[in-house]
């Protein structure tokens, strides 16, 4: 699990509205924004707007501590896309007296990537004690539709002969769509596996 794309650090400085006073990331962004971005902003900005008072309840936690003392908070926090994950905060009253070192940890990463290793344990036993293709290629779908909201995933299986593909799985896919596509031809421009298997 690569836990940079995770985690964040900022510097605060304990004045109202909290600027950001330095920030860095192992991936160059926090929570969805260009590190370059935060800097100078309000942590507000960061704040989940649906909850009312959450930004002066957090400065209330943040002017609470004295130079070296640490906090630990499980504080909801949102992303630039708008959408709210619940984050660890590490806070550390730092030197000068006026800063705080905030390290944010993204729970819902965290958890999206320990699911998709718990997925991958699981279908690496199946093919292991030799379970059948298509409950291994359906628990492989369900496993990807699980993590993203709205996605309907399928795998499409090319013929011995290598011309024509033919549905593998896609249990959430419309059967008709399904239909429509056994026994297409491959090639270029025939969808994206039609494409791929052709390449």
């Amino acid at each position: 699990m690569d836990n940079l794309a995770h985690m964040a650090m900022l510097s605060v400085r304990r004045v109202p509205g909290l600027p950001i006073e330095q920030a860095a990331s192992g991936r160059g962004e926090v929570l969805g924004h260009a590190v370059a971005t935060l800097v100078g902003q309000p942590l507000s900005r960061l704040c989940a707007p649906q909850l009312p008072g959450q930004c002066n309840a957090l400065q209330q936690q943040i002017e609470a501590l004295k130079p070296g003392e640490s906090a630990r908070l499980l504080w909801p926090l949102m992303r630039r896309d708008g959408s709210t994950r619940q984050h660890e905060l590490l806070l550390t009253g730092a030197a000068p007296a006026d800063l705080v070192t905030v390290c944010l940890v993204d729970l819902g990463a965290i958890a999206f990537a320990q699911a998709l290793s718990d997925g991958e344990n699981e279908l690496l036993q199946m093919v292991a004690t030799g379970q059948p293709l298509k409950p291994v290629l359906d628990r492989l779908t369900a496993l990807i539709e699980a993590q993203f909201h709205g996605m309907f995933c399928s795998v499409m299986l090319l013929d011995p002969d290598g011309l024509q593909m033919h549905p593998g799985a896609g249990p959430r896919m419309p059967q008709s769509y399904l239909q429509l596509l056994d026994g297409l031809d491959i090639g270029p421009g025939v969808g994206s596996c039609g494409t791929a298997m052709a390449e």
